[in-house]
Protein backbone atom coordinates (compact mmCIF):
# COMPACT_ATOMS: atom_id res chain seq x y z
CA UNK A 1 0.00 0.00 0.00
CA UNK A 2 1.69 3.11 -0.73
CA UNK A 3 1.98 6.49 1.77
CA UNK A 4 -0.79 8.18 -0.52
CA UNK A 5 -3.58 5.54 -0.12
CA UNK A 6 -4.45 6.46 3.32
CA UNK A 7 -4.91 10.30 2.00
CA UNK A 8 -6.86 9.24 -0.69
CA UNK A 9 -9.69 7.33 1.22
CA UNK A 10 -9.82 9.91 4.13
CA UNK A 11 -10.66 12.27 1.48
CA UNK A 12 -13.74 9.29 -0.09
CA UNK A 13 -15.00 9.39 3.93
CA UNK A 14 -14.84 12.82 3.85
CA UNK A 15 -16.62 13.58 0.93
CA UNK A 16 -18.89 10.69 1.85
CA UNK A 17 -20.02 11.89 5.17
CA UNK A 18 -20.13 15.56 3.68
CA UNK A 19 -22.67 14.58 1.49
CA UNK A 20 -24.73 12.69 4.20
CA UNK A 21 -23.98 16.07 5.99
CA UNK A 22 -25.71 17.98 2.93
CA UNK A 23 -28.72 15.41 2.91
CA UNK A 24 -28.97 15.19 6.66
CA UNK A 25 -28.90 19.19 6.31
CA UNK A 26 -31.85 19.27 3.77
CA UNK A 27 -33.60 16.72 5.36
CA UNK A 28 -33.78 19.43 9.04
CA UNK A 29 -35.01 22.35 6.46
CA UNK A 30 -37.48 20.40 5.00
CA UNK A 31 -38.85 18.22 8.40
CA UNK A 32 -38.38 21.48 10.56
CA UNK A 33 -41.62 23.58 9.78
CA UNK A 34 -43.96 20.26 10.17
CA UNK A 35 -41.56 19.83 13.91
CA UNK A 36 -43.17 23.73 14.75
CA UNK A 37 -46.30 23.02 13.37
CA UNK A 38 -46.86 19.69 15.22
CA UNK A 39 -45.39 21.16 18.10
CA UNK A 40 -47.57 24.45 17.57
CA UNK A 41 -51.00 21.92 17.64
CA UNK A 42 -49.65 20.25 21.07
CA UNK A 43 -49.19 23.57 22.21
CA UNK A 44 -53.18 24.77 21.37
CA UNK A 45 -54.24 21.75 22.86
CA UNK A 46 -52.87 21.77 25.90
CA UNK A 47 -53.40 25.66 26.46
CA UNK A 48 -56.76 26.91 25.07
CA UNK A 49 -55.54 30.34 25.62
CA UNK A 50 -53.49 30.40 22.82
CA UNK A 51 -54.18 30.38 18.57
CA UNK A 52 -52.34 30.07 15.76
CA UNK A 53 -52.80 33.25 15.63
CA UNK A 54 -53.60 36.24 18.10
CA UNK A 55 -54.81 38.44 15.03
CA UNK A 56 -57.78 36.05 13.40
CA UNK A 57 -61.32 36.44 15.21
CA UNK A 58 -64.07 34.21 14.07
CA UNK A 59 -67.40 36.26 13.83
CA UNK A 60 -70.64 34.67 14.68
CA UNK A 61 -73.85 36.62 13.17
CA UNK A 62 -77.62 36.81 12.01
CA UNK A 63 -78.68 38.20 9.20
CA UNK A 64 -78.17 41.47 9.24
CA UNK A 65 -75.64 41.49 6.09
CA UNK A 66 -75.58 45.61 6.84
CA UNK A 67 -74.11 45.16 10.49
CA UNK A 68 -71.59 42.15 9.51
CA UNK A 69 -70.19 43.92 7.03
CA UNK A 70 -69.24 47.12 9.28
CA UNK A 71 -67.99 44.67 12.11
CA UNK A 72 -65.34 43.10 9.70
CA UNK A 73 -64.57 46.64 8.58
CA UNK A 74 -63.85 47.84 12.09
CA UNK A 75 -61.93 44.75 12.98
CA UNK A 76 -59.76 45.20 9.99
CA UNK A 77 -58.97 48.65 10.81
CA UNK A 78 -57.89 47.50 14.21
CA UNK A 79 -55.60 44.72 13.14
CA UNK A 80 -57.26 42.07 13.13
CA UNK A 81 -58.52 39.61 10.66
CA UNK A 82 -62.54 38.33 10.55
CA UNK A 83 -62.51 34.59 10.08
CA UNK A 84 -66.09 33.77 8.11
CA UNK A 85 -68.30 31.20 8.62
CA UNK A 86 -67.53 29.01 5.42
CA UNK A 87 -63.39 29.70 6.14
CA UNK A 88 -64.31 28.09 9.26
CA UNK A 89 -66.33 24.69 7.93
CA UNK A 90 -63.25 24.22 5.59
CA UNK A 91 -60.66 24.17 8.31
CA UNK A 92 -62.69 21.16 9.98
CA UNK A 93 -61.72 18.62 6.75
CA UNK A 94 -65.41 17.72 6.97
CA UNK A 95 -68.32 18.44 4.08
CA UNK A 96 -71.04 18.68 6.82
CA UNK A 97 -69.12 19.02 10.58
CA UNK A 98 -71.68 19.99 13.40
CA UNK A 99 -71.48 23.55 15.16
CA UNK A 100 -69.08 21.49 17.82
CA UNK A 101 -66.76 20.91 15.36
CA UNK A 102 -66.43 24.25 13.33
CA UNK A 103 -65.90 26.23 16.91
CA UNK A 104 -63.24 23.77 17.93
CA UNK A 105 -61.26 24.77 14.63
CA UNK A 106 -61.80 28.25 15.00
CA UNK A 107 -60.61 28.42 18.23
CA UNK A 108 -57.57 26.33 16.94
CA UNK A 109 -57.37 29.29 14.46
CA UNK A 110 -58.33 31.96 15.94
CA UNK A 111 -58.07 33.78 19.04
CA UNK A 112 -61.38 34.90 19.75
CA UNK A 113 -64.63 34.51 18.60
CA UNK A 114 -66.93 37.77 18.17
CA UNK A 115 -70.69 37.11 18.44
CA UNK A 116 -72.87 39.91 16.59
CA UNK A 117 -76.37 39.82 18.30
CA UNK A 118 -78.80 42.06 16.05
CA UNK A 119 -82.57 42.59 16.77
CA UNK A 120 -83.64 40.03 13.62
CA UNK A 121 -86.29 38.24 14.61
CA UNK A 122 -89.14 39.81 17.05
CA UNK A 123 -90.11 37.72 20.40
CA UNK A 124 -92.79 37.67 23.23
CA UNK A 125 -94.11 35.05 25.77
CA UNK A 126 -97.39 33.63 24.99
CA UNK A 127 -100.00 34.42 26.98
CA UNK A 128 -100.87 31.52 28.71
CA UNK A 129 -96.82 31.47 30.16
CA UNK A 130 -97.37 35.10 31.64
CA UNK A 131 -96.81 36.24 35.19
CA UNK A 132 -98.28 39.31 37.32
CA UNK A 133 -94.58 40.21 37.87
CA UNK A 134 -93.09 39.97 34.32
CA UNK A 135 -90.88 42.87 32.61
CA UNK A 136 -92.47 44.57 29.44
CA UNK A 137 -90.00 42.95 27.08
CA UNK A 138 -91.76 39.48 27.79
CA UNK A 139 -95.53 41.19 26.97
CA UNK A 140 -94.81 42.76 24.04
CA UNK A 141 -92.85 42.01 20.63
CA UNK A 142 -89.19 43.39 21.02
CA UNK A 143 -86.15 41.69 19.10
CA UNK A 144 -84.16 39.22 19.46
CA UNK A 145 -81.07 37.51 17.75
CA UNK A 146 -81.82 34.74 15.57
CA UNK A 147 -81.66 31.04 17.26
CA UNK A 148 -78.15 29.92 15.57
CA UNK A 149 -76.68 32.92 16.72
CA UNK A 150 -77.97 32.16 20.07
CA UNK A 151 -77.35 28.53 20.46
CA UNK A 152 -73.11 28.89 18.65
CA UNK A 153 -72.86 31.83 21.57
CA UNK A 154 -73.72 29.49 24.54
CA UNK A 155 -71.58 26.84 22.70
CA UNK A 156 -68.47 29.23 22.44
CA UNK A 157 -68.71 30.30 26.28
CA UNK A 158 -69.46 26.69 27.18
CA UNK A 159 -65.67 25.75 25.32
CA UNK A 160 -63.49 29.06 25.58
CA UNK A 161 -65.11 31.45 28.13
CA UNK A 162 -62.04 33.88 28.14
CA UNK A 163 -61.85 34.14 24.10
CA UNK A 164 -65.56 34.55 23.35
CA UNK A 165 -66.93 38.57 23.24
CA UNK A 166 -70.37 39.32 23.00
CA UNK A 167 -71.12 42.05 21.28
CA UNK A 168 -74.98 43.89 21.07
CA UNK A 169 -76.11 46.59 18.16
CA UNK A 170 -79.55 48.00 19.17
CA UNK A 171 -82.36 46.60 21.54
CA UNK A 172 -82.61 43.37 22.40
CA UNK A 173 -84.11 41.08 24.69
CA UNK A 174 -81.92 40.26 27.74
CA UNK A 175 -80.05 37.15 26.81
CA UNK A 176 -80.54 35.17 30.04
CA UNK A 177 -78.41 32.85 31.31
CA UNK A 178 -74.90 33.78 30.49
CA UNK A 179 -73.09 33.38 33.92
CA UNK A 180 -73.07 37.18 34.48
CA UNK A 181 -70.78 38.36 31.82
CA UNK A 182 -70.36 41.51 30.27
CA UNK A 183 -71.87 42.11 27.28
CA UNK A 184 -70.68 45.14 24.88
CA UNK A 185 -73.04 47.92 24.11
CA UNK A 186 -71.97 48.31 20.51
CA UNK A 187 -72.68 52.41 18.73
CA UNK A 188 -70.60 54.87 16.70
CA UNK A 189 -69.39 56.40 19.61
CA UNK A 190 -64.81 56.12 20.02
CA UNK A 191 -65.63 54.78 23.54
CA UNK A 192 -67.59 51.83 22.22
CA UNK A 193 -65.67 50.86 19.96
CA UNK A 194 -61.94 51.26 22.33
CA UNK A 195 -64.52 49.28 24.42
CA UNK A 196 -64.69 46.29 21.96
CA UNK A 197 -61.30 46.57 21.16
CA UNK A 198 -60.24 46.34 24.78
CA UNK A 199 -61.94 43.04 25.18
CA UNK A 200 -60.72 41.91 22.29
CA UNK A 201 -57.57 42.28 23.60
CA UNK A 202 -58.20 41.01 26.88
CA UNK A 203 -59.19 37.98 24.82
CA UNK A 204 -55.64 37.62 23.69
CA UNK A 205 -55.52 39.52 20.66
CA UNK A 206 -53.20 41.84 19.08
CA UNK A 207 -54.81 44.95 18.89
CA UNK A 208 -53.20 48.08 16.69
CA UNK A 209 -55.00 51.34 18.04
CA UNK A 210 -52.76 53.51 15.94
CA UNK A 211 -54.43 56.31 13.76
CA UNK A 212 -57.86 57.63 13.66
CA UNK A 213 -59.75 55.51 11.02
CA UNK A 214 -61.13 52.73 13.82
CA UNK A 215 -63.03 55.77 15.25
CA UNK A 216 -65.36 55.79 12.09
CA UNK A 217 -64.85 52.69 10.36
CA UNK A 218 -67.94 50.63 9.94
CA UNK A 219 -71.93 52.00 10.69
CA UNK A 220 -73.06 50.85 14.00
CA UNK A 221 -76.17 53.10 13.82
CA UNK A 222 -78.95 50.98 15.88
CA UNK A 223 -81.45 48.67 13.60
CA UNK A 224 -84.96 50.17 13.50
CA UNK A 225 -87.49 47.68 15.26
CA UNK A 226 -91.07 47.49 14.48
CA UNK A 227 -93.36 47.59 17.34
CA UNK A 228 -96.45 45.86 17.56
CA UNK A 229 -99.18 46.14 20.19
CA UNK A 230 -100.48 43.87 22.37
CA UNK A 231 -103.41 42.26 20.58
CA UNK A 232 -101.84 42.70 16.59
CA UNK A 233 -99.73 40.85 14.45
CA UNK A 234 -97.50 41.72 11.87
CA UNK A 235 -97.47 37.85 10.89
CA UNK A 236 -94.30 36.51 12.69
CA UNK A 237 -95.99 35.81 15.94
CA UNK A 238 -95.02 31.95 15.27
CA UNK A 239 -91.65 32.93 16.03
CA UNK A 240 -92.22 34.32 19.59
CA UNK A 241 -93.12 31.09 21.52
CA UNK A 242 -90.39 30.13 23.29
CA UNK A 243 -87.02 31.52 25.20
CA UNK A 244 -84.77 29.68 23.34
CA UNK A 245 -81.69 30.52 25.46
CA UNK A 246 -83.44 28.85 28.91
CA UNK A 247 -84.25 26.00 26.05
CA UNK A 248 -80.27 25.77 25.53
CA UNK A 249 -79.50 25.48 29.05
CA UNK A 250 -81.66 22.95 30.25
CA UNK A 251 -81.05 20.56 27.36
CA UNK A 252 -77.43 20.93 29.26
CA UNK A 253 -78.82 20.12 32.59
CA UNK A 254 -79.24 16.37 30.81
CA UNK A 255 -76.06 15.52 30.28
CA UNK A 256 -75.89 13.71 33.39
CA UNK A 257 -77.96 10.63 32.41
CA UNK A 258 -75.56 8.10 31.04
CA UNK A 259 -77.89 7.96 27.73
CA UNK A 260 -77.57 11.45 26.89
CA UNK A 261 -74.95 13.06 24.71
CA UNK A 262 -73.85 16.42 24.11
CA UNK A 263 -72.94 17.52 20.61
CA UNK A 264 -69.51 16.54 20.89
CA UNK A 265 -69.62 13.83 22.91
CA UNK A 266 -71.82 11.69 20.47
CA UNK A 267 -70.94 9.00 19.02
CA UNK A 268 -70.40 8.81 15.11
CA UNK A 269 -72.27 5.22 15.17
CA UNK A 270 -75.52 6.97 17.03
CA UNK A 271 -75.16 9.78 15.01
CA UNK A 272 -75.10 7.68 11.56
CA UNK A 273 -78.03 5.37 12.81
CA UNK A 274 -80.07 8.59 14.01
CA UNK A 275 -79.50 10.30 10.74
CA UNK A 276 -80.21 7.44 8.47
CA UNK A 277 -83.61 7.28 10.07
CA UNK A 278 -84.96 10.33 11.78
CA UNK A 279 -82.23 13.35 12.14
CA UNK A 280 -82.14 15.33 8.57
CA UNK A 281 -78.69 16.00 7.33
CA UNK A 282 -79.17 19.65 7.32
CA UNK A 283 -79.95 19.68 11.07
CA UNK A 284 -76.02 18.15 11.64
CA UNK A 285 -74.84 22.03 11.79
CA UNK A 286 -76.90 22.53 14.73
CA UNK A 287 -77.12 19.47 16.90
CA UNK A 288 -76.69 20.39 20.15
CA UNK A 289 -77.45 16.99 22.15
CA UNK A 290 -78.77 13.73 21.53
CA UNK A 291 -80.78 10.81 23.87
CA UNK A 292 -80.70 7.33 23.31
CA UNK A 293 -84.00 5.76 23.68
CA UNK A 294 -82.09 1.73 22.37
CA UNK A 295 -81.56 -1.13 24.78
CA UNK A 296 -78.34 -1.62 22.82
CA UNK A 297 -77.06 2.51 22.19
CA UNK A 298 -77.40 2.07 18.56
CA UNK A 299 -78.76 5.30 17.92
CA UNK A 300 -81.80 4.31 16.05
CA UNK A 301 -84.69 5.54 17.94
CA UNK A 302 -84.15 8.90 20.39
CA UNK A 303 -84.44 12.53 20.50
CA UNK A 304 -81.98 14.90 18.99
CA UNK A 305 -81.81 18.09 20.31
CA UNK A 306 -81.24 20.87 17.50
CA UNK A 307 -80.74 24.92 17.16
CA UNK A 308 -84.74 24.73 15.47
CA UNK A 309 -86.32 21.76 17.46
CA UNK A 310 -86.61 18.01 18.58
CA UNK A 311 -86.66 15.38 16.10
CA UNK A 312 -87.57 11.44 17.62
CA UNK A 313 -88.33 7.88 17.27
CA UNK A 314 -89.94 5.43 19.18
CA UNK A 315 -89.40 2.61 17.52
CA UNK A 316 -89.00 1.04 14.24
CA UNK A 317 -93.20 0.40 14.04
CA UNK A 318 -93.20 4.40 14.16
CA UNK A 319 -92.76 7.09 12.02
CA UNK A 320 -90.34 9.79 12.76
CA UNK A 321 -91.50 13.02 14.65
CA UNK A 322 -90.27 16.64 14.84
CA UNK A 323 -91.66 19.99 16.30
CA UNK A 324 -89.85 23.03 16.03
CA UNK A 325 -88.98 24.90 18.90
CA UNK A 326 -91.64 27.59 18.49
CA UNK A 327 -93.84 24.75 17.82
CA UNK A 328 -93.77 23.58 21.14
CA UNK A 329 -94.57 26.74 22.77
CA UNK A 330 -97.76 26.77 22.18
CA UNK A 331 -98.73 23.16 23.50
CA UNK A 332 -99.54 20.71 26.38
CA UNK A 333 -96.45 18.80 27.29
CA UNK A 334 -97.35 16.17 30.23
CA UNK A 335 -95.25 13.29 31.44
CA UNK A 336 -95.87 9.83 32.77
CA UNK A 337 -93.64 8.10 35.17
CA UNK A 338 -95.68 4.77 35.56
CA UNK A 339 -96.01 5.06 31.30
CA UNK A 340 -92.07 6.27 31.09
CA UNK A 341 -93.48 8.97 28.30
CA UNK A 342 -93.60 12.64 27.82
CA UNK A 343 -96.87 13.49 25.95
CA UNK A 344 -96.31 16.59 23.79
CA UNK A 345 -99.59 17.48 22.16
CA UNK A 346 -101.13 14.31 21.09
CA UNK A 347 -98.06 12.80 20.41
CA UNK A 348 -95.90 10.96 22.73
CA UNK A 349 -92.04 10.68 22.97
CA UNK A 350 -91.44 6.83 24.52
CA UNK A 351 -88.54 6.27 27.17
CA UNK A 352 -88.81 3.15 27.60
CA UNK A 353 -84.99 2.14 27.09
CA UNK A 354 -83.61 5.60 28.73
CA UNK A 355 -82.43 6.07 32.11
CA UNK A 356 -83.58 9.96 31.50
CA UNK A 357 -86.80 10.55 33.66
CA UNK A 358 -89.79 11.92 31.82
CA UNK A 359 -90.51 14.61 34.46
CA UNK A 360 -86.73 15.99 32.94
CA UNK A 361 -87.38 16.00 29.69
CA UNK A 362 -90.96 17.39 30.03
CA UNK A 363 -89.06 20.94 32.27
CA UNK A 364 -86.77 21.45 29.27
CA UNK A 365 -89.83 21.14 26.08
CA UNK A 366 -91.97 23.22 28.48
CA UNK A 367 -88.96 25.99 29.32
Amino acid sequence: MSEDEPDVAEGKLFRACKRITQRLTGLDEAVAPTIVETRLESSIRQNPGISKNSQVVFVVHGRNDGARYSLFRFLRSIGLRPLEWSQAIQLTGKATPYIGEILDAAFSDAQAVVVLMTPDDDARLRREFRKPNDPSYELELTGQSRPNVLFEAGMAIGRHPDRTVLVELGDLRPFSDVGGRHIVKLDNSVGARQGLAHRLERAGCTIDLRGTDWHTEGDFTAPSVESTAEGESNGDDHEAGIDLNAVFVEVQRLAAYDDFFLHHEIPSRLLGNAEARFLPKRERRGLMAFLDNTSACSGCDGVAFTASGIYWRNNHKEEANAFQWQELGGLTIKFSERNNEVRVGADRIDLSHSNVAPAHLAKVLRD
